[in-house]
């Protein structure tokens, strides 16, 4: 429970956004877990009738690739008629409620970087972010990619097609958020926890978190699991990484 000295969370996440103070990072998991993850959790206790999101994989990805040499006409009516429908879910939406962020899921890049070079970008993207995202922003909603891989070279297109912020910044792609941070000042990011430590003990669970730490002092990164939590990882030592991540999350703020 929050005391009235607290911040709420909601307050929380526009603070840290704004590179504002904070009194704590969120405790956060942005996506959901594993089938996997979840089925060994109860079989070490988790209550089996707890609900989740499914999964969702998109396959294909050779001919969408080679549609935007072989069929660019195609991929721009694509591209306008979710533009069309984006700007009428947005008013459909912001009838009823305002996000504080909504995200782009984009999955571009891959660990060897980006899957589209910097000109298709400029063609098949760009025109068409800018046609979102002056809707997005007059609403006052930050606007986020979700691109998985090392987005090291691509953050900037985000960033020059005006988007704010880029997760989940995945490490065994090497990204690298102080880097990241440096080219970026004012970039908001999400994620960069390295799932892959989540499973080793609570010292090197730790040393992970003191590597994020400096990063998250600045403001404008809101740390979390770079994916989802991979399904090697224990009901225990998924509890060791919350008892961390809350020592953590006060840390960032200079308390």
């Amino acid at each position: 429970m929050e005391s009235e000295n607290q911040m709420k969370t909601r307050e929380r996440l526009h603070a840290i956004m704004d590179f504002e103070p904070f009194d704590r990072l969120p405790i956060i998991e942005w996506a959901t877990w594993w089938d996997k993850t979840i089925e060994r959790w109860r079989g070490e206790g988790l209550p089996a009738d707890l609900d989740r999101y499914g999964i969702y994989r998109h396959f294909g990805i050779e001919e969408h690739l080679y549609a935007f040499y072989d069929l660019p006409d195609l991929m721009h009516r694509m591209n306008r008629d979710l533009v069309a429908h984006h700007l009428k879910i947005i008013d459909k939406v912001c009838e009823h409620t305002t996000p504080d962020f909504m995200t782009f899921a984009e999955d571009m890049s891959y660990n060897n970087g980006s899957m589209l070079s910097k000109e298709l970008f400029d063609e098949f993207m760009k025109p068409y972010y800018q046609m979102v995202i002056p809707k997005l922003k007059e609403k006052g909603i930050k606007v986020i990619i979700d691109s998985d891989g090392d987005i090291s070279v691509p953050c900037k297109w985000f960033e020059e097609a005006g988007i704010e912020g880029i997760l989940p910044l995945e490490r065994q792609a090497g990204v690298d958020i102080a880097q990241l941070r440096k080219d970026h000042p004012k970039q908001i990011y999400i994620g960069a926890y390295d799932k892959m430590v989540m499973n080793k003990g609570e010292d090197e669970i730790g040393t992970e978190f003191e590597r994020l730490l400096p990063v998250a002092k600045k403001g404008g990164f809101l740390i979390s699991c770079d994916h989802q939590t991979p399904p090697g990882v224990s009901l225990e030592q998924y509890k060791i990484y919350l008892k961390l991540f809350k020592e953590y999350a006060v840390k960032a703020a200079g308390a």
